[in-house]
């Protein structure tokens, strides 16, 4: 899915708008609040991943998606989808490749989210 933008121009668009009509520093906050709950939960799903624990996979899996979805991060979001689906059918064996790509993910939407606060 690499052929999709990093961030949703529409959501991006939706968040600016927000981001204006506040008073500006909404878009700053949501960043630091995305960021700081990814690694929370990426801390979360390494531990899982290494107790073999498919429905914890899942669970943390499915809020990433949410939150990557929350702030237009599409490819994340499509990550965190392949993920899921992985750990909801006990397919643990290629894991590690799909973590390594939502790490991926996930940076490549947090640079893309700090460019936008610059």
């Amino acid at each position: 899915m690499a052929s999709s933008p990093v961030l949703d121009p529409v959501v991006l668009e939706g968040l600016r708008v927000l981001d204006e009509e506040t008073g500006g520093g909404f878009l700053r906050e949501l960043v630091a609040l995305f960021v700081g709950e990814i690694d929370g939960r990426l801390a979360h799903l390494d531990e899982a991943v290494a107790r073999g624990d498919a429905a914890a996979i899942a669970g943390v899996t499915h809020g990433m998606k949410g939150s990557a979805a929350n702030v237009g991060a599409l490819r994340m979001r499509d990550a965190a989808i392949d993920l899921e689906a992985a750990a909801r059918t006990g397919e643990l064996d290629d894991a590690g490749v799909l973590v390594a790509r939502l790490r991926d993910e996930f940076d490549r939407a947090h640079q893309a989210l700090e460019a936008e606060l610059s």
